[in-house]
């Protein structure tokens, strides 16, 4: 897997398509250390990718969401809108 920086991603993108297209993969940076923040894969890669098992904790726990739950808008406002103004989207 090469190691492409954003800039030059920008500057190469067709012919990076077609690496992409013959089954090429590559990683984007975009800082001096060249650490990797994205991975562009074929598709057909991504897509016969296997499922993760969820660890230690597989078929030992389980979540139920009840259909009758509610919240005021009272208890929304003063709970969940100061959360969502100190996340980064």
């Amino acid at each position: 897997m090469k190691i492409l920086e954003l800039k030059e991603a920008k500057a190469k993108f067709s012919s990076i398509m077609e690496d992409i297209l013959s089954g090429e993969e590559f990683a984007l940076s975009f800082d001096q250390k060249h650490e990797a923040f994205a991975v562009i894969v074929p598709y057909g890669t991504w897509k016969n990718t296997k499922k993760r098992n969820i660890g230690t904790l597989e078929k030992r726990g389980s979540v139920e969401f009840s259909t009758d739950w509610q919240i005021s808008e009272e208890e929304f406002c003063n709970y969940y809108i100061p959360i969502m103004s100190k996340t980064n989207f």
